[in-house]
């Protein structure tokens, strides 16, 4: 296959696999408030955030096997591959063990410094249950799958993760609503995941002529600690605000947030799955550089990042409010409406979401250590404004800390990107940014003229199409009168299939 092929088909299943994983998040919270209560799912959320340590290192380390990854596959040199994919091996299977004792650790410190509502040992159960298919991931199949993401054929991991999802969703749902105990529903699902490692290894070495036997003098995986200190730091980031809450606040707070973060998960997993594809594109043409093409891509690949994020938060900011009062229907033990807090969350999602190719770009072109003080920053700057303000603002002080942290990180990708890898206008960032302001500005102040009340998901789900209708037109109607010439060269490419 080719490699526009590749992006199509990779970023075609990315996205199946992110609705379907989008579709999970958002049908199993209200089933586990509905049959356990709010502060059973704050805490379920809790959980799940103090051990997505487990996704910072896959994602920290994977970036940079991946970077080392390109030139080899590049070159067809299978000596290399083995070396690179063997140091890494080593490395995550250090990094399952020491997950497995941080597991241990979270079992015995957490129900200490939380509001459980379940008693120690069966907090710790369920602890244990939602690790295990983390640490199974690290033992047994990371590598097949950054070797597959690598080489541009993460398709195979996506439609086998999707199954998974798939699988483990419809056992959660028949065992909740059949009055199994939490514990029993999250042992059930761990042991699903297990099989995922497994079909990878049966793939890999189908495909593949890797030789773990292989010696080597030296590092093959070049700065490989600066890419885990950089997403060590993402980590922090993204999950930083529910560690704040949990500390500093209490689980129904901890629940109205995970609701929120659901929708602003979903968001960044559709442009995720939007960019996955360009990983392994853009960091091959770097390895062969191929300078022209890359800058022609990247620009296509802006493109498509920008006007998307326009018409996603374009439709949000208009239906968020409206969706959480009918998801959250049945929840009387809080309050789930917060306005101010929604959209300044909203708000630093959309910057999370825009910065996406430059990070992207920055990662392929394996430039961690340079980049790395940036991420530290943010981290800093989020943790500080957040606990400064949760005092007194709860839920709206940690989205303002978020949000500035957000628009600094951007800012620097955006500018280190210009002075040292592509080498493009920095004005062209802003004037896309400006773009995207306006479409959902306008879209906002003219949407308005639809009566946004909802009391069931028909009435909600009527809204949403003509919301999406209306935003979609009007958004891509403003982005194709702005940038005309990358609107025919995305038209060029949907043609031709060719890069």
């Amino acid at each position: 296959m080719s490699r526009a092929i590749k992006l199509v088909l990779n970023s075609g299943l990315s996205l199946f696999y992110q609705i379907v994983v989008v579709i999970s998040g958002f049908v199993l919270p209200p089933l586990i408030i509905k049959y356990y209560g709010s502060s059973a799912n704050g805490l379920v959320a809790s959980i799940s955030n103090f051990l997505a340590f487990f996704a910072l290192t896959e994602m920290g380390m994977g970036a940079v096997v991946r970077a080392s990854l390109y030139k080899p596959l590049a070159m067809n040199d299978s000596v290399e591959i083995s070396k690179v994919l063997l140091s890494s091996r080593k490395f995550f299977t250090k990094i399952g063990v020491f997950l497995l004792l941080y597991t241990i650790v979270l079992i015995f410190v957490f129900p200490f410094v939380s509001e459980s509502c379940f008693d120690f040992v069966s907090t710790a159960i369920l602890i244990a249950a939602i690790a295990i298919g983390s640490i199974s991931q690290y033992l047994f199949g990371i590598v097949y799958d950054q070797l597959l993401n690598a080489s541009q054929r993460a398709y195979v991991s996506l439609v086998i993760s999707s199954l998974v999802v798939v699988l483990t969703t419809i056992v959660s749902v028949v065992l909740i609503r059949h009055n199994y105990s939490l514990h029993v529903v999250k042992i059930a699902t761990a042991g699903i995941f297990v099989f995922k490692p497994l079909l990878l290894q049966l793939y890999v070495k189908k495909i593949y002529k890797i030789d773990f036997s292989v010696s080597y003098e030296g590092e093959p995986i070049k700065q490989k600690w600066n890419g885990l200190a950089q997403h060590f730091a993402t980590y922090v980031l993204k999950h930083s605000d529910i560690v704040v809450l949990t500390f500093f606040s209490n689980l129904k707070i901890v629940s109205i947030y995970y609701v929120y973060h659901l929708i602003s998960n979903g968001l960044q997993s559709i442009v995720s799955s939007l960019s996955n594809g360009f990983y392994s594109l853009l960091g091959d043409m770097y390895a062969k550089k191929e300078e022209d093409l890359l800058k022609r891509t990247f620009s296509l690949f802006e493109f498509i990042i920008h006007t998307s994020v326009a018409i996603m938060f374009s439709v949000t900011f208009l239906l968020i409010l409206p969706f959480v009062h009918v998801y959250t229907m049945e929840a009387h033990d809080a309050n789930y409406i917060q306005p101010l807090f929604a959209y300044i969350f909203l708000m630093a999602t959309m910057f999370f979401c825009v910065r996406t190719p430059y990070y992207i770009m920055v990662q392929s072109a394996g430039h961690f250590k340079e980049t790395q003080n940036s991420a530290i920053y943010e981290v800093l700057i989020n943790v500080v404004v957040s606990i400064t303000l949760v005092f007194n603002y709860d839920l709206v002080g940690v989205a303002i800390g978020t949000l500035l942290a957000m628009i600094y990180r951007t800012f620097y990708l955006v500018h280190y990107l210009s002075k040292n890898v592509l080498y493009l206008p920095f004005t062209n960032f802003l004037k896309r940014v400006i773009i995207d302001v306006v479409c959902v500005m306008v879209c906002f102040k003219i949407g308005s003229i639809f009566s946004l009340q909802c009391n069931d998901y028909f009435a909600f789900f009527v809204l949403g199409i003509k919301i999406i209708f209306f935003c979609t037109l009007l958004s891509l109607g403003i982005n194709i009168v702005t940038c005309p010439s990358d609107f025919k060269a995305l038209m060029r490419y949907i043609k031709c299939k060719s890069l």
